[in-house]
């Protein structure tokens, strides 16, 4: 599968010619509405073209690790860019967190809840959330259940997506009744969300490394620490590293 998984990445991504004013971020799930913008952003200041591939932090892992042609990996969590300078494959010295997640309960309009404890109630037949084998946000979700007490009362409740756009995805389309997702891919939606407290879960501080040492890879991670782009991460829930 995830041989399959790169040839396709490579397919799509050579079926136009990868020039040398052209990057290519892979990036958590989490954070591809903001690297949207970012990646404008950065085409009108710099002319070069920033091309993105997403996916969950461990699937976009695996596919680098089997040699996916990537610039830049932005990640959902610390460990795996880690992982990657380790085995020689992210360039040592340039991994440092640009962000640090936002996790929340989500529902449509129409949909009520006043606390997490809510997830309990009859009317929610399924509550979404990332599978946490591959995404740091599905981990989150479930130290979260876990520290409330929730996780046996609500396991027989939790349908799991791929990634937390998959799991919004299933509560926006009706297939689950709640989901707890990063408060990034709910930016723009209209619903209904609490917040979480942040100390019933480990820190979901997001790290980016460059996986090529080149002039066009260092450039955009030296964009990912300006002013601009910080406040970019902020508009979009996330809380930047100085204010930590």
């Amino acid at each position: 599968m995830i041989r399959a998984a790169i040839f396709l990445a490579i397919f799509l991504l050579s079926s136009s010619p990868v020039l040398s004013s052209e990057i290519i971020v892979a990036t958590a799930s989490n954070a591809l509405k903001v690297v949207r913008e970012l990646a404008r952003t950065y085409q009108e200041l710099e002319g070069t073209e920033v091309r993105i591939v997403s996916g969950s932090t461990g699937k976009l892992y695996a596919q680098i690790v089997n040699g996916a042609p990537y610039d830049v990996f932005l990640s959902a969590d610390k460990e795996r860019p880690l992982l990657l300078e380790q085995k020689g494959i992210g360039i040592k010295g340039t991994r440092f967190t640009y962000a640090r997640g936002v996790l929340v309960v989500w529902t449509r309009d129409g949909i009520t809840l006043h606390s997490i404890e809510d997830l309990t109630d009859p009317r929610i037949r399924l509550v979404a959330i990332a599978n946490p084998d591959t995404a740091p946000y599905g981990r989150a979700a479930i130290e979260v259940l876990k520290n409330r007490g929730l996780l046996d009362k609500l396991k027989g409740k939790l349908l799991y997506g791929e990634n937390v756009s998959q799991a919004l995805g299933f509560a926006l389309t009706g297939n689950a009744d709640a989901s707890i997702v990063a408060l990034s891919t709910v930016h723009g939606v209209e619903g209904r969300l609490i917040k979480i407290d942040p100390s019933l879960h480990s820190p979901i501080e997001q790290d980016a490394i460059a996986l090529k040492d080149s002039p066009q890879a260092l450039k955009f991670l030296k964009f990912l620490r300006s002013p601009r782009a910080r406040s970019l991460f902020e508009k979009y829930g996330y809380i930047v590293p100085s204010s930590f």
